[in-house]
């Protein structure tokens, strides 16, 4: 499988099919017009943290505020587990890159 790029506003989920290990690239993750409360599920349980409105994590963008500092941007999921990323508010846009074990 090659790599797959995810991106749209609002909740967010891939259920790793690949048969291999995936990795889960955060790109862009921007809350647009409130705070945003995140929950990042993956392979080792659940982070939580809040995204403030107009701020932007992802790998080229730096921790902008001490309350997104436990949102990984980068992490791994096992075959036939689902990564998602959800909030109660569908204010936030995402671009994340999903690469398998195999390149």
């Amino acid at each position: 499988m090659a790599a797959t790029v995810l991106s749209g506003t609002g909740n967010v989920s891939f259920t790793n099919n690949t048969g291999q290990n995936a990795r889960i690239l955060l790109n862009k993750v921007q809350a647009k017009s409130s705070t945003v409360d995140l929950s990042l599920t993956g392979t080792n349980g659940t982070v939580s943290g809040s995204l403030a409105s107009s701020n932007t994590i992802g790998k080229s963008f730096p921790q902008l505020s001490a309350s997104v500092s436990d949102i990984p941007t980068e992490l791994a999921v096992e075959n036939t587990k689902t990564f998602s990323l959800t909030s109660s508010d569908s204010s936030f846009q995402y671009n994340i890159l999903v690469i398998p074990e195999s390149g």
